[in-house]
């Protein structure tokens, strides 16, 4: 199955309950056999795509600026799902990878 997790934050950039659900739902669904992708914010010296422990880290530009990085988030993680095309999309957090998982 393909399977794309969408979170906001992914280790190790960003450190949190939310992120460290992420990481191990990615590592057990693809050691469980299944195509996963994490899709995520880029950060500043991040490589744009990634392969780790038998998942693919696929990380999106965001706005630098707060009032703006919402709607760029909301936007540029839409394209990659469309892009993706997921059996199943898993979002963590309510805000906003729940209303992009709503849409």
């Amino acid at each position: 199955m393909k399977i794309a997790i969408l979170v906001s934050g992914f280790p190790p950039h960003f450190i949190g309950g939310a992120e460290t659900q992420a990481h191990g739902m990615a590592k057990a669904l693809s050691k469980a056999g299944h195509d996963v992708t994490v899709l995520t914010r880029a950060v500043p010296g991040a490589s744009e795509t990634e392969k780790r422990e038998g998942f693919l880290i696929k990380r999106f530009k965001v706005s630098k600026y707060p009032i703006l990085r919402l709607i760029s988030h909301i936007r540029s993680s839409l394209r990659e799902i469309g892009k993706l095309r997921p059996d199943l999309l898993v979002c963590i957090m309510a805000r906003p990878n729940g209303f992009v998982g709503s849409i």
